[in-house]
């Protein structure tokens, strides 16, 4: 009966396994996607439950061929920081707290204000 009790406590508690709710949205320069991804008006965001090895992000990419791209959601392996190849620079903001990839996160608002500066260099620039 013991053996019992232990098993249907494990399978309980596997149940009861947290999955971390993530902001969700895609903005591209170009003009698809949600302008307000970019800009913090987190108002008509989506949300999603990542998978268990996923953390909250923010990604930021920009190409001088392609469109400026902003997006938010789920990723595994999320390393922050950014990298530049070439012509192309990504970079990415992680957290692993409920909607912590909203404009609220400290380490999104400051890339959110950094991209946001990068945006209109881009467009003074074209």
């Amino acid at each position: 009966m013991h053996y019992l009790l232990t098993a249907a406590m494990v399978m309980f508690s596997a149940r009861a396994v947290h999955q971390l709710e993530c902001y969700t949205c895609v903005y591209e320069s170009g003009g698809s996607g949600n302008d307000t991804c970019a800009n913090g008006d987190n108002s008509d965001w989506q949300t999603q439950l990542c998978d268990a090895n996923s953390v909250c992000a923010i990604r930021f990419s920009n190409d001088e061929d392609i469109d400026t791209m902003f997006a938010r959601g789920c990723l595994v392996n999320c390393q922050e920081g950014c990298v530049s190849s070439n012509d192309n620079e990504i970079c990415y903001s992680c957290c692993d707290s409920d909607l912590c990839n909203g404009i609220s996160n400290t380490s999104a608002s400051v890339l959110l204000v950094i991209t946001q500066l990068f945006l209109v260099v881009l467009n003074n620039n074209k």
